[in-house]
C-alpha cells in the first residue's frame, strides 16, 4: 500500500491529522474578531491575503476542554471555503502508512458527525486522522460559506 502526508497538530498530549494536501498555511495567532451570538466554538473571522476567514476552535469542535496560551492556526480548505482551526501547536508533517489506519466506524459514532476518518499509528503514539469535509459542523456551514 501507499502512504499519505498529514499535519500533525497537537491538542494537549494527543494528536491529530490533517490531510497535507487540505492544508493552505499554518498561522500564529492571528487574533480573530469574535462575531456576537455566534457559537462558542466559532472564534470569529479575520482578513487573511485579501479574504475574510472563519476560526474555528478545534478544542471546542472536538467537545475538548479550552486551551489557554499560545496557539497556531492552520487553515484548511473545507467544502465550504477555507476555514481556520485553532490548535494547541503543530507538530510536523508526517508520512502515514495507509495500511496502518484504523477506520473509526467502530470507535465513533458517525451517523451524525464524521469529522474523524480514522486512527493511525505513527512513531509509536496514536493520531487521530481529521476529515477535512466534515470539519466543519452542520449548524456553521451556512454561516461559514457566506464569509468564504
Amino acid at each position: 500500500m501507499g502512504e499519505s502526508k498529514h499535519v500533525i497538530v497537537a491538542l494537549g498530549e494527543e494528536l491529530y491529522g490533517i490531510p497535507v494536501l487540505s492544508v493552505e498555511t499554518i498561522l500564529r495567532d492571528p487574533k480573530p474578531v469574535r462575531m456576537p451570538k455566534s457559537p462558542k466554538m466559532l472564534l470569529g473571522v479575520f482578513e487573511l491575503r485579501g479574504r475574510t476567514l472563519a476560526s474555528i476552535d478545534l478544542r471546542l469542535r472536538l467537545e475538548l476542554p479550552e486551551h489557554e496560551g499560545d496557539s497556531n492556526h492552520v487553515v484548511v480548505n473545507t467544502p465550504v471555503g477555507p476555514v481556520s482551526l485553532r490548535v494547541d501547536s503543530v507538530v510536523g508533517i508526517a508520512s502515514i502508512e495507509e495500511d496502518s489506519i484504523e477506520p473509526t466506524t467502530t470507535l465513533v459514532n458517525h451517523e451524525s458527525d464524521e469529522f474523524l476518518s480514522g486512527v493511525a499509528k505513527h512513531s509509536g503514539k496514536l493520531v487521530a486522522l481529521l476529515n477535512p469535509e466534515h470539519i466543519v459542523p452542520t449548524k456553521l456551514k451556512n454561516a461559514i460559506a457566506k464569509v468564504a
